[in-house]
């Protein structure tokens, strides 16, 4: 794409953007669709003959249903299936009409900042956490992404040596974002700092904006191996009081895989019921292969924010079946990983059972 086409594509996902995964589209590692006069656009990658969606219809409320019907003619033209990776539930409505098949694939970890005070019960392991780093010296710094800040480079290693150590010893392509300090663009980067500023990283966090910067995702985080304790959800808690400072209503803590799937939904006669097959093979990983993505952990450890749960399904024209999941998890990459790590992860979970007897069954 050209200087201006780029332009136009970051202001859309700025400015319309629904969800944290929307503004991913900058990554420029897919292919567009752009709808009539550039008003709307959605990214995507082909698979094979399906066509992979990620980051949803991205433009004002008018030109969805327009850029949707021109994409499956597309779709249709080119002998593709159309395969929608995240969508809110806010959007169904749409997506019924035009003939998908949808299946709840997780849950979006909403913070309403404009009344959340951390106060209380509730919030008591998150201000625990928040003041143990404290009482280390540990200060939250929000950093420059032009090139100019030489922490960058220390970021991108704690970056490296956190995905080594999981079993799929990469970052997850397009539904998850890349840390790169050369175009993050309108992103926000925070690092916990040791010694009061004057120390090492300990770890990161990486902020996409949406609907207008009026709310961001907790979009990536990381930290060093030998970390303080609770140098995250340290992160995390400071930077949604920042945020809140300044007048920022919403904080995504993002996807919480599989978190919420036990009921199905039902056909109507207006509409498809949900894919048995999905469905079953969410429950089954979630359940006998967390070892792989540990999915109770990560909805264990963003419900302690006490977020509001919003559906995320997965959405397939004309019908889901084997074929578009395994289009969309080789897609993502979730499908590439190392039996060797993943098995140590196992163990680990083995080891550690009885803590991790009240996790989510979701």
């Amino acid at each position: 794409m050209d200087d201006d086409a780029i332009a136009r594509l970051e202001s859309l996902a700025y400015r319309h953007g629904r969800s944290y995964d929307s503004y991913l589209v900058m990554d420029l590692d897919r292919r567009y669709f752009w709808s009539s006069g550039r008003a709307a656009v959605l990214g995507f990658v082909v698979r094979g003959s399906y066509a992979v969606v990620i980051g949803g219809l991205i433009g004002p409320d008018e030109t969805r249903e327009p850029l949707l019907a021109a994409f499956m003619a597309y779709c249709k033209a080119g002998g593709l299936t159309a395969c929608f990776g995240l969508v809110h539930e806010e959007d169904l409505p749409l997506f019924d009409r035009s003939g998908f098949q949808f299946t709840k694939i997780g849950e979006d970890a909403l913070v309403d900042l404009r009344d959340c005070e951390w106060r209380g019960k509730a919030y008591e392991w998150v201000r625990r956490q928040t003041n143990y780093c404290r009482r280390h010296n540990l200060v939250c710094r929000e950093l420059r992404g032009d090139g100019s800040d030489g922490r960058m480079a220390e970021l991108a290693g704690i970056s490296e040596r956190f995905l080594d150590a999981t079993p799929h010893g990469r970052t997850m392509r397009y539904f998850v974002g890349r840390f790169d300090p050369v175009l993050l663009r309108r992103r926000r980067v925070f690092a916990a700092i040791a010694e009061g500023g004057a120390g090492r990283a300990e770890g990161f966090v990486v902020c996409t904006p949406y609907r207008h910067g009026t709310a961001w995702g907790i979009e990536m985080y990381r930290s060093r191996p030998d970390a303080v304790r609770g140098t995250v959800p340290f992160l995390m808690h400071t930077v949604m009081q920042i945020m809140k400072s300044e007048g920022v209503e919403e904080a995504s803590l993002c996807l919480m895989p599989a978190s919420g799937c036990q009921a199905r939904r039902l056909p109507t006669p207006y509409a498809h019921g949900d894919s048995w097959f999905i469905h079953t093979y969410i429950r089954i990983t979630h359940r006998y292969l967390n070892f792989i993505l540990d999915t109770p952990g990560i909805a264990h450890f963003k419900t302690r924010f006490r977020p509001r749960c919003a559906n995320i399904y997965c959405s397939v024209w004309p019908k889901a079946s084997v074929g578009p999941l395994h289009a969309m998890l080789s897609t993502w990459g979730t499908l590439q990983f190392s039996w060797l790590r993943a098995g140590g992860q196992g163990l680990k979970q083995l080891v550690g059972r009885r803590q991790r007897a009240t996790l989510s069954e979701s």
